[in-house]
């Protein structure tokens, strides 16, 4: 069985459980419960889903990256470049990823009858730009 399948029936797994044992739905009402504005919830639901996928798929990446990688002779990479990856793909999500969020999150709250409209051209000038 190749590893990719595995993990993608883990994450399947994971996204049925938090799906069907209602996780979202608390999440949503816990969020809803704070003071935030409307985006700023939506920022931290998107920032909490990204930190809990991280977690889990951590295991994976060490064993993709120290077993089998290091077994076909590619692994070049240590734990410390490692950890250095993983800091700068967290400070770019942070930096191109929230702001880009926010946007969309505004389009959508504020965009009226014509948000998706407004959403298309926003990704469209993003896929242009980056």
């Amino acid at each position: 069985i190749r590893l990719s399948a595995v993990i993608s029936a883990f994450s399947l797994c994971i996204t049925l459980t938090v799906w069907f044992t209602g996780t979202f739905g608390y999440l949503d009402v816990f969020l809803r419960k704070s003071s935030l504005s409307e985006t700023v919830r939506g920022i931290s639901y998107m920032v909490i889903l990204y930190v809990v996928e991280a977690i889990i798929s951590f295991p994976f990446s060490l064993y993709s990256i120290f077993v089998i990688e290091e077994k076909y002779g590619f692994n070049k990479t240590t734990v410390r470049t490692l950890i250095s990856d993983i800091l700068k793909g967290t400070i770019l999500a942070v930096v191109v990823g929230i702001p880009i969020l926010t946007v969309i999150l505004i389009l959508f709250s504020r965009g009226g009858e014509y948000a998706w409209l407004y959403l298309f051209f926003f990704i469209v000038g993003i896929n242009l730009v980056l």
